[in-house]
């Protein structure tokens, strides 16, 4: 326990300013959806943050990394719509809060629990319907949350 307390000390000293206005921007804003920690993790998983706005080889981009690719099939507009995403944050919220919420309520229709629907949303928001593929970023996901938990946790 005292090495996962040492690792956790190092790594969120290891966040600067901008990192950390983008995860209370993000845990406030998801607040409305009780997804908090949710997006947060996700922020910190995509772009570590923010740190890393593009993807140029899945065509990723934005804080949540947004692929583009399933936004337009259109190259100029994909182009435009990544831009959009670096430099609008509340639209790259946006996007990857309906994804997310798309998945999630996809599952809960097809009858699944609330929790199980938040785990495979969780594995979509990474592979769309190929949830075999996101099960290791799952895993990452929880990972986040409790790393942000903690981290939060020592804020209040």
């Amino acid at each position: 326990m005292k090495y996962i307390f040492i690792f956790l000390f190092v790594y969120l000293n290891a966040w600067n300013q901008q990192q950390l206005d983008v995860l209370y921007k993000t845990f406030n804003k998801a607040k409305e959806f009780n997804l908090q920690y949710t997006m947060s993790a996700i922020a910190l998983q995509e772009s570590n943050l923010g740190s890393v706005l593009i993807n140029v080889g899945s065509h990723d981009c934005g804080v949540f990394q947004v692929n583009v690719d399933t936004l337009s099939n259109n190259k100029w507009k994909r182009n435009k719509l990544c831009t959009r995403l670096i430099k609008d944050y509340d639209f790259s919220f946006s996007i990857a809060l309906n994804r997310f919420k798309y998945f999630y309520n996809y599952y809960i229709s097809k009858g699944y629990s609330k929790n199980i629907a938040w785990k495979y949303a969780i594995e979509s928001y990474h592979s769309g319907f190929n949830r075999t593929k996101g099960i290791t970023y799952y895993k990452k996901i929880i990972n986040n949350i409790r790393l942000i938990r903690s981290f939060i946790y020592k804020l209040d």
